[in-house]
C-alpha cells in the first residue's frame, strides 16, 4: 500500500469520524432541547402541586371546622332531645294525674267532710 492510498483511507476515516461527531453532536443538542422542554413540564408540574397542595390544606381545615359545627349541633340536638322526653313525662304524668277542681281541692283540703 502506498502512501497515497494511506492517506486516501486516512482520509475517508477522517470524513466518516467527522460525520460521527456532527452527527453526535446534533442528537446532543436535540436532547439537550428535550431536556430543557422536560424542565419547563417539570416546573409547571411542581407548580401544580403545590397548588393542589395548598388547595388540600385549605379543604382539611375546612373539614375540621365542619367536624367543629356537626359535633356542636349533635349536642344540641341531644340536650332537645332530652328536653322532648322531660316535657313528655310531665305531660303523661299530669294526664295520669289530672288536676283537681278547686271544690274537689277544697274538699280535699278539709279532710273529705263534704
Amino acid at each position: 500500500m502506498t502512501i497515497e492510498e494511506r492517506l486516501d483511507r486516512l482520509t475517508e476515516r477522517h470524513e466518516a469520524l467527522t460525520q460521527s461527531v456532527e452527527m453526535l453532536l446534533l442528537e446532543g443538542r436535540e436532547q439537550d432541547q428535550r431536556i430543557d422542554k422536560i424542565d419547563v413540564r417539570s416546573d409547571a408540574l411542581g407548580a401544580h402541586v403545590q397548588a393542589l397542595t395548598n388547595h388540600v390544606n385549605a379543604l382539611c381545615s375546612h373539614m375540621e371546622r365542619l367536624v367543629g359545627v356537626l359535633g356542636t349541633l349533635a349536642n344540641s340536638v341531644a340536650t332537645l332531645a332530652n328536653i322532648v322526653k322531660v316535657h313528655e313525662e310531665r305531660s303523661t304524668a299530669q294526664k295520669d294525674h289530672p288536676k283537681p277542681s278547686p271544690a274537689t281541692a277544697l274538699t280535699l283540703l278539709e279532710g273529705g267532710k263534704r
